[in-house]
């Protein structure tokens, strides 16, 4: 279909060229006047609205008491995402010294509501109450004096990071940025996964010690690794240990990815161990990326780099330097 069109489906979590002010076309189908409320109150036209691709993650859960362990894992494991799955370093055709730029854009698309987006790090909220008391709330009074029609009432008004759907049992991952293809996404799915269960199951660390862990410590680390991804220091030993791990000489997140993988390694692993090994032994696909444009990167030299990314995408391979 796309050959007719001289198009190709272009992989990574954004597009390097696209300019939104310019190239954005709201949605016009099915519940189009959701689409129109939004971009009334804050302009979609921006690369947080148009211009991101991700890969949500839905994990169930039956029950307050599974949501309350599975909300906390997920906490603990948010901010680490970037360090595993960013793949979005250009935009606007240059590198924008974030190796996730999608989240950064992400982080400002609804600047104007603050409380609807937050910290990206949910707080601390452990049941359905005090969901709806520290979040749903307080965002549906912000919102109010802006959209006079309720329209903006569903469950996705609420744009952290985790997304508790209680209507259907899952707590919904939203930061993890799109790969090179399809296996890619599924070995990074698989192995966050391992590393919830653990957590829920309570190998490393307790309910209580999970639960004990504030916004705004979370929330600096994921800043951090939103920047530098797996390059990112973590100094703090409480957070090595919640995985119960002594803080390394070599303290940074992908250090961390490596002594988990190794820790949950397992049969449901064995089937995405080469992509998972490729990402570990390489990096992020955000830094292969910049190893390959190099740090000031002319369009050509973009351009290329993403051609092959495409061809990935075609052929299901991953995205390594030395192809």
């Amino acid at each position: 279909m796309l050959e007719r069109l001289d198009a190709r489906l272009l992989p990574t979590g954004m597009h390097p060229f696209m300019d939104p002010l310019t190239e954005t076309r709201l949605w016009t189908s099915g519940s189009s006047e959701i689409y129109a409320a939004y971009d009334r109150i804050f302009d979609c036209r921006g690369h947080g609205w148009s211009n991101l691709q991700s890969m949500h993650l839905n994990l169930p859960f039956r029950g307050e008491a599974e949501f309350g362990r599975l909300q906390a894992a997920l906490r603990l494991v948010l901010p680490i995402l970037p360090a595993l799955a960013a793949s979005s370093p250009i935009a606007d055709g240059r590198p924008q010294g974030a190796r996730d730029f999608r989240i950064v854009s992400y982080k400002k698309n609804q600047a104007l509501i603050p409380i609807i987006t937050g910290r990206v790090v949910p707080e601390q909220y452990f049941t359905e109450r005090d969901y709806e008391r520290v979040v749903k709330e307080p965002i549906a009074r912000a919102v109010a004096p802006h959209d006079p029609d309720g329209v903006l009432r569903g469950p996705w008004l609420d744009s952290r990071g985790l997304l508790p759907r209680f209507d259907r049992g899952s707590i919904e991952i939203r930061l993890l940025d799109t790969q090179e293809c399809p296996r890619a996404d599924l070995a990074v799915i698989a192995l966050v996964v391992a590393v919830t269960r653990a957590l829920v199951e309570e190998r490393w660390s307790t309910l209580a010690e999970q639960q004990a862990w504030d916004v705004d410590s979370l929330a600096r680390l994921l800043d951090a690794c939103v920047v530098s991804a797996e390059e990112t220091v973590i100094e703090d030993e409480r957070f090595w240990g919640v995985f119960g791990l002594a803080k390394p000489d070599a303290p940074r997140a992908g250090v961390l990815w490596n002594t988990l993988y190794e820790s949950v390694h397992s049969a449901e692993l064995k089937p995405f161990t080469r992509e998972i090994e490729a990402i570990l032994s390489n990096g992020t696909l955000a830094s292969r990326i910049v190893r390959a444009t190099g740090h000031n990167p002319d369009r050509h030299s973009i351009e290329h780099v993403y051609r092959r990314l495409a061809d990935c995408l075609d052929h299901g391979r991953m995205f390594i330097d030395a192809v």
